[in-house]
């Protein structure tokens, strides 16, 4: 039922018409024009129905019909059949009779945005590790070195290093000591520049 309000400021003409403008082609409503054969008075209302075949597939479905006059121009109002198609076996407890999906409203507002995901922190910078050296296999050392490893040991420089120079200089323990005591001068110098800052 479709009333001419109360405030219209003129008459409904005789033969005006429903038309589908907009939305969901709904079978049954396709090319269907609901005629008024009579004028309608504000405050008077007329009945209009429409047979339309509910699509297949589960959704919401809405078509918009606009009144016309019999040459062809829109005038009045929006109205809307919705229609929400659910999958077979589940029960709808609420049926809404096709009278009541007709309302003379603009379509409804898009559905609300997801909410935001909550603020991450920021990943840390990725550090790439240094390359492991590949153990080598240990050198077999002669005596004559494994004496002046001992030697530098006993004069207060560590195993490692000691053994490191030793190898490099083939057992030479004078360029071995003389090579840790420019490491040793290198380290203070070092050691004392931050000092200073």
């Amino acid at each position: 039922r479709i009333g001419n309000p109360k405030e219209a400021p003129s008459d409904w003409p005789p033969g005006c018409y429903l038309k589908m403008v907009d939305g969901t082609l709904l079978e049954g409503a396709r090319d269907v024009h609901i005629v008024c054969p009579v004028g309608l008075r504000p405050r008077e209302t007329a009945d209009f129905s429409v047979r339309v075949q509910a699509p297949r597939v589960p959704g919401h479905y809405v078509s918009h019909f606009r009144l016309h006059t019999p040459t062809g121009n829109s005038f009045g109002e929006v109205y809307s059949i919705r229609m929400n198609v659910i999958p077979r076996g589940v029960d709808d407890s609420s049926p809404i009779p096709l009278a009541a999906m007709v309302a003379a409203h603009p379509p409804p507002p898009p559905p609300p945005l997801p909410p935001m995901l909550p603020p991450q922190p920021e990943p840390e910078p990725f550090v790439p590790m240094p390359p492991q050296p590949v153990a080598a296999p240990a050198p077999v050392l002669s005596p004559e070195a494994m004496d002046a490893i001992q030697v530098l040991v006993e004069m207060g420089f560590s195993q490692t290093l000691s053994t490191y120079y030793v190898q490099k200089t083939n057992g030479n323990l004078e360029q071995a000591l003389e090579m840790l005591m420019e490491v040793q001068e290198r380290v203070r110098a070092a050691q004392a520049s931050d000092h200073d800052l």
